[in-house]
């Protein structure tokens, strides 16, 4: 078996959803350190992340991956490592459509089949076993980092320790092997490295909190139902977002701008008219719109629906900031590598944009407030596969070492550029 697919079969086999990262990160941690990189834990919780470095030089280049998955739904409060628990997590993913434990990986021919097998297992193989390729020579005249982290699939939490930390001051550039979620692949398999994004979408998340008035359920005219005026403000809202009342962006690399309704939720305990309802939208941005400018487009919007709806409208709370959008230009050395790279791999590219945020967007845009790190070039090169975040996800076996083969060759001129 090739290297790299031994690895995935290591790394699918150790189960990693958020947050039970540690034996996954322990396992990569004792690969690294017998490959002689010096490794960095970076303390996230009751848990830890990794940043490995070898080589020398005043200035490195980052690889970049995550190892949490996303729980099996129905069931995210179990713990995979725990027997028993193991028993019930796999008896629910078979009645979620699952064809064997999701933890266990499947061969079919040039597919494999678990749980992160493409998101994004498959990406951080890759990044293994590109590093332990490289020869001696290379690290006498470069410095690699490789950066592992955690709560990836949370709300970023890792990524943001890691950011506060020194680890990543001496980064020039960074290559993340993500999945790359074009627009124009909302379903079927994602594309290979023949497509390099070169940014992602940010987002946010707004409250609104719509108040009505009291009253007894039977006579619901003497009161005013929350319910119904969040309706009425979300049929709003989505109307205005397609006729250019609420201005919602377009990008000539990122998919355009959007805002999806995520939740509502309303009612009493007694037989009386709800008097508050609380919505949650989901708000994914392309530059030059940030946090602040998309709040307050929302509320000029809300603000002219007549007759008036009465609310109260503030980013949701979390522990980290909202990843904000980023975009690496054409014309960074790391994308003039990268493309060099897949075209002596006789490949035509093509340039996109990723739907979503990923950790990535912590240290790559140039817009961070406050800010903590940021403005790295990053590009993302990924596998084709499928199905991730649901069940028999699977990644393209062939596809994974033409990644190995591109990261390796990026590699390359990294080299004879850091030496030219």
């Amino acid at each position: 078996m090739k290297k790299v697919e031994h690895i995935l079969e290591h790394l699918v086999s150790i189960p990693s959803p958020y947050p039970f990262e540690l034996p996954i990160v322990k396992w990569a941690e004792r690969y690294l350190r017998d490959n002689e990189f010096q490794i960095t834990q970076v303390p996230v919780g009751e848990r830890y992340e990794i940043v490995a470095s070898r080589g020398s030089g005043p200035e490195s280049l980052l690889l970049f991956g995550h190892v949490d998955t996303v729980p099996i739904q129905g069931v995210e409060e179990l713990d995979p490592h725990m027997p028993e628990e193991r028993e019930q997590i796999v008896s629910h993913a078979l009645t979620l459509g699952w064809e064997g434990d999701p933890y266990l990986p499947r061969r079919d021919k040039q597919r494999m089949y678990g749980s992160g097998a493409i998101d994004m297992k498959a990406g951080v193989a890759a990044i293994l076993a590109t590093a332990v390729a490289l020869p001696e020579a290379w690290f006498k005249k470069n410095r690699l980092k490789i950066a592992l982290t955690v709560a990836e699939e949370h709300l970023a939490e890792g990524v943001y320790e890691l950011v506060q930390t020194e680890n990543l001051r001496d980064v020039t550039a960074c290559i993340s092997t993500e999945i790359q979620d074009t627009p124009d692949r909302l379903s079927g398999p994602r594309p290979g490295v023949e497509t390099i994004l070169l940014g992602r979408r940010g987002r946010m998340a707004l409250e609104i909190i719509v108040h009505g008035r009291a009253a007894h359920a039977a006579t619901p005219q003497a009161g005013i139902n929350a319910i119904e005026e969040a309706s009425r403000m979300i049929k709003y809202l989505m109307d205005a977002s397609v006729d250019g009342r609420l201005p919602l962006r377009e990008h000539e690399i990122l998919p355009g701008a959007s805002i999806t309704p995520l939740s509502i939720e309303a009612g009493t305990s007694s037989l009386s008219v709800p008097a508050s309802c609380r919505v949650i939208f989901d708000r994914h941005m392309v530059p030059p719109e940030t946090p602040d400018t998309a709040l307050r487009e929302f509320m000029e919007c809300i603000d002219s629906i007549r007759p008036p709806v009465k609310y109260e409208i503030y980013p949701t709370r979390r522990p980290t900031p909202f990843l904000l959008p980023f975009v690496t230009s054409k014309d960074e050395p790391i994308v003039k590598m990268a493309e060099a790279a897949i075209k002596g791999m006789g490949k035509t590219i093509r340039y996109s944009g990723g739907n979503s945020v990923a950790d990535e967007n912590m240290f790559s845009s140039k817009e961070v407030d406050p800010e903590i790190l940021h403005g790295i070039p990053t590009i993302i090169m990924g596998c084709s596969g499928d199905n991730y975040h649901g069940a028999n996800e699977w990644v393209d076996l062939e596809s994974l070492s033409e990644l190995c083969e591109a990261l390796f060759r990026v590699c390359g001129m990294w080299d004879q550029d850091s030496n030219s």
